[in-house]
């Protein structure tokens, strides 16, 4: 299963038995665990989101159009590994579960396109 979170609750992720992979631009200093740069959103893109050029409307269709450029099978590999012999994965960025973050748009694609349920925790 695939699980969705943010970094401020690391510890706490790595005591429930999850493998933290981070789709952030930029991780913080503490963190030393697995990333996944694809999933991470475009410079552009955040800075037109953070100077309000965007709405989170434009922000989801620009991301999601973004992540339709990405090679399906290698996500389906990828995470196929991540997730092997009963192990979980969770996504992280830095937004807390109730703000707008790229993490959510991510999970709403993964499900439509591979079919995966993944719960923000």
């Amino acid at each position: 299963m695939i699980f969705t979170g943010y970094y401020a609750k690391l510890n706490q992720y790595k005591t429930l038995g999850l493998e933290p992979i981070a789709i952030s631009g930029k991780r913080p200093n503490f963190y030393e665990g697995l990333y996944y740069p694809d999933f991470a959103p475009r410079y552009w893109m955040y800075q037109r989101w953070k100077d309000k050029d965007i709405t989170n409307e434009g922000y989801t269709i620009e991301y999601k159009n973004y992540l339709n450029t990405l090679d399906k099978e290698e996500i389906r590999k990828d995470f196929e590994s991540y997730n092997g012999e009963g192990n979980h994965c969770i996504l992280l960025c830095y937004e807390k579960p109730h703000d707008f973050c790229h993490r959510h748009v991510l999970a709403e694609w993964l499900e439509e396109n591979f079919g995966w349920r993944i719960e923000e925790i």
